[in-house]
C-alpha cells in the first residue's frame, strides 16, 4: 500500500489497516489518530510530527523507525517490535507498552512517560521525562 492510498482511505473514514506493509514510508506530520495498525510492517518509517493518539499498534514491526515529536497518547504496543527505534520528544501518556519487544534498544531522548505501562508491566504514574 502506498502512503497516498493509506491517507486517502483514512480521510474517507477507514481505520482498520491491520497487516499493512508501510516499510520505509514517510508519514511525517500525518494525523492517524485511532488507526488500527496491528501486525503492520512499519520498519524504517519516518513518523516525525505524526499524531497516532488512541491507535492500536500491537504486534507491529517498528524496527529502525524514527518517531520524533509523535503523539502516542493512549496507544497499545503489545508485542510490538521496537528494535533501534529513535524516540525523540515523544509523548507516552496513557500508553500500554506491556509486552513490547526491544523498547530499551533505541534512542530515547526527552520522552514523556505518565500513566505508562512499561514492557515489564510496571506502571509509571508520575510525569517523568526519560533519556538513554
Amino acid at each position: 500500500m502506498t502512503v497516498e492510498e493509506l491517507l486517502q482511505r483514512y480521510a474517507a473514514g477507514e481505520r482498520d489497516f491491520s497487516g499493512v506493509d508501510l516499510s520505509g514510508a514517510n508519514l511525517s506530520g500525518a494525523n492517524l489518530s485511532g488507526i488500527n495498525l496491528t501486525n503492520a510492517d512499519l520498519s524504517s518509517t519516518d513518523l516525525t510530527g505524526s499524531d497516532l493518539t488512541g491507535s492500536d499498534l500491537s504486534g507491529s514491526n517498528f524496527m529502525y523507525s524514527k518517531l520524533r515529536g509523535v503523539r502516542l497518547i493512549g496507544c497499545k504496543f503489545n508485542g510490538t517490535n521496537l528494535l533501534e527505534v529513535e524516540w525523540r520528544t515523544t509523548d507516552f501518556t496513557d500508553v500500554n507498552l506491556s509486552g513490547a519487544i526491544n523498547f530499551y534498544s533505541g534512542l530515547l531522548e526527552n520522552v514523556l512517560l505518565c500513566n505508562t505501562t512499561m514492557p515489564d508491566s510496571n506502571v509509571i504514574t508520575e510525569e517523568t521525562y526519560w533519556e538513554t
